[in-house]
């Protein structure tokens, strides 16, 4: 079949003994081994690169086999700029590394990608994916935690070191409001009222251990996880308190019966601002360090420990770290980061190792990569055990174990052609293929309907309040200023407050138009984010719902492109699905296409194609911007002839086809 015949009626073919007191617990206890960290030259680099691939070459050579030679330019640019980045090259950046002569052009562009905008864009969906990340979080979905989702945004952008990242969202403490950038609280946050759910969470994300069918009966898959060990693990993390929650248990219950009249006997706009600042301000917060110990349920059916009985902090395994009196401490949580995070942890390390190369390779060493539990098999143990020790030397700096990956010949394989049998071990003799995540596809779209859209930024994330659907300036006070003065505030005090912002809200005081723009772009560029204002010129004409997905609300609504190719609903670790089906091309490619790509003239890929002369170049133009190669003498042929039957419209018809091939939503 032909491209062109593909297009029929605009229909789409879809193709394939801590100790028992408070003190810190210091590192050097743990026993193993240790790695001094060092800082990689390009040299290093390579070096490291090269021996990752000895290992997969020994693998393939025992069984028989050997790997596919290295993809073309054009799949090695295709697949770098999504896995980097998460989208396609844009035209003139395809045209710009096909036509360098540099032999070492590849590395540079390896180079130049982790350090863009996109980088931090696109590791943000894949973080967003693993934390559940959600613009309202809590038990009710109605806190605001735009804090957290900035605080995680900034914390790529910085690179920091992942057991650091880790270290700082199971300790921090204090509202999350607070201007000192203190949204790591978030993570804590997200499972609010749930703090058995958080914690199983946790283990199955940084450790790979489920442990979530201990809270109810000891594990049916794994005998060494009983359900008093849940228990002993929650205890690090019992008894935290949000920061509204301290200022209630300070009031007598004679306080608290004159607020609920007061707000029971306040208008309704009053009574609706109330509990705006409740949920959006007030309730996002921790205070407290862990008690270390925890009571048992009371339907506690086992014989080795009563219901209801308290029990004391204790790690599942690694170095014993436990609170062996079984009394309250003031500093559980922090003893339980360190044991955490530290590289003598047997899982921490492994976890991210693997997690890494799968986002990198397609596919883990083992999986599922969060299931250490049921034994999985390793398809290369002496590779995992390599790159654990590479995380190590590099100080858990996850971009530079990345670049270390991205230039493995390994990643740079052509596609692998054979069907990969999903249920055994995949040894890594080419690349897997893979259908794009929803956030890729989106992305790629938009990089060929926008012009530098890495760079544009929108609203979703900055911290103003919202008062009848518009962000409003109170007298230049953003969310961070109204927490610092609301949250002390009690009774009277409280409403009046109110009374007083609603009618600032009300004439909008302090703030122009032009002062509001100015306050938004002052606030991204606080935030880490790169230039582009939301007024950008170079934007002028576009819709403003054409941001890449990490400047969407997060997740997106259920009816967005989004949602339908699979981003997840951010309820389950890892909830994205990459499956398809026909109704899903049908009603959403085919209509995203045709709303904002193609017949518009602003569409960047018809402004490059504008910007050469003959129909050859043309097409060369489109099939780089949307396929990241040029045309076969056969598809040159094959469009030309429709452009010489159908005129300009042929170009329509083109782009159209382009984006409803097979080979557009896979990756290589």
């Amino acid at each position: 079949m032909s491209l062109l015949n593909i297009r029929n009626g605009r229909g789409a073919v879809v193709a394939a003994g801590v100790l028992v007191s408070s003190i810190s617990l210091a590192l050097a206890d743990f026993p193993g081994q240790k790695t001094e960290p060092v800082d990689l030259t390009p040299e290093m680099v390579k070096q490291k690169a090269f021996e990752i691939d000895k290992f997969v070459a020994a693998t393939l050579h025992a069984q028989g086999s050997k790997p596919l030679d290295n993809a073309t330019d054009e799949q090695f640019l295709r697949r770098v700029y999504l896995g980097i980045v998460g989208r396609i090259p844009s035209y003139d950046e395809a045209k710009a590394f096909l036509e360098d002569e540099d032999a070492d052009k590849r590395s540079k562009l390896i180079d130049q990608l982790l350090e863009s905008p996109g980088y931090v864009s696109n590791m943000y969906n894949f973080w967003a994916d693993v934390l559940r990340l959600k613009m309202k979080t809590g038990g009710n979905n109605r806190t605001n935690a735009i804090p957290y989702l900035n605080y995680v945004r900034q914390t790529i952008a910085e690179n920091k070191p992942y057991d650091e990242w880790v270290h700082e969202m199971i300790t921090a403490s204090g509202g999350g409001w607070q201007r000192s950038s203190n949204g790591a609280v978030g993570y804590l946050e997200r499972d609010k009222g749930m703090p058995l759910d958080n914690m199983a969470n946790t283990m199955q994300v940084f450790t790979g251990t489920r442990m979530e069918c201990a809270q109810c009966h000891n594990h049916p898959n794994n005998e060494e996880i009983e359900q008093k060990d849940f228990f002993y693990m929650a205890a690090f993390t019992h008894g935290l308190k949000g920061p509204r929650d301290m200022n209630r248990y300070s009031m007598d219950s004679k306080e608290r019966m004159e607020e609920r009249r007061m707000y029971e006997n306040a208008p309704q706009p009053v009574r609706n601002m109330v509990q705006q600042l409740r949920y959006d301000i007030f309730d996002f917060g921790v205070k407290g360090g862990g008690d270390g110990v925890i009571p048992l349920p009371d339907d506690y059916q086992y014989r080795d420990l009563d219901p209801g009985e308290i029990v004391g902090a204790k790690t599942l395994f690694g170095k014993s770290v436990r609170n062996a009196r079984a009394k309250p401490i003031d500093d559980s949580r922090e003893l339980f980061a360190e044991w955490l995070t530290t590289s003598e942890n047997p899982r921490f390390t492994k976890v991210i190792s693997n997690r890494l190369w799968k986002k990198v390779m397609a596919r883990g060493l083992f999986e599922p990569v969060d299931n250490l539990d049921e034994d999985p098999t390793i398809s290369h143990p002496q590779l995992l055990a390599f790159l654990e020790k590479l995380m190590v030397q590099v100080d858990y700096d996850m971009k530079e174990f990345m670049r270390v990956l991205y230039n493995t010949r390994t990643f740079q394989f052509a596609p692998n052609p054979e069907e990969v049998d999903v249920a055994a071990p995949y040894t890594y003799p080419g690349r897997m293929l893979t259908r794009m995540t929803a956030e890729q596809l989106w992305d790629s779209m938009l990089a060929a309907t926008i012009p530098d859209s890495d760079e544009r930024k929108g609203t979703n994330f900055l911290p103003f309040i919202q008062y009848r659907g518009r962000y409003v300036l109170v007298g230049q006070k953003d969310m961070y200023d109204l927490y610092e003065e609301a949250m002390s505030l009690q009774g009277k005090e409280l409403y009046d407050f109110v009374g007083q912002l609603l009618k600032d809200m009300e004439s909008d005081r302090g703030a122009s138009e032009g002062e509001m723009m100015e306050m938004m772009s002052s606030q991204m560029a606080d935030s880490g984010s790169a230039k582009g204002a939301v007024d950008d010129k170079r934007w002028s004409g576009y819709s403003s719902a054409l941001l890449r997905a990490s400047e969407l609300p997060s997740p997106a609504p259920a009816t967005h492109f989004l949602r339908k190719f699979g981003q997840s609903a951010r309820e389950v670790i890892e909830g994205a699905t990459t499956e398809s089906d026909v109704t899903q091309i049908l009603s959403l490619i085919n209509g995203h296409v045709e709303d904002h790509i193609v017949g518009k003239s602003n569409a960047k890929v018809f402004q490059d194609m504008n910007k050469v002369d003959t129909p050859e170049e043309k097409i060369d133009v489109a099939f780089l911007s949307i396929l990241t190669r040029k045309p076969t003498a056969d598809e040159m042929n094959m469009f030309v002839q429709n452009v010489n039957e159908n005129g300009a419209t042929a170009y329509d018809d083109l782009v159209w086809t382009l984006y409803n091939t097979s080979e557009f939503m896979f990756v290589q």
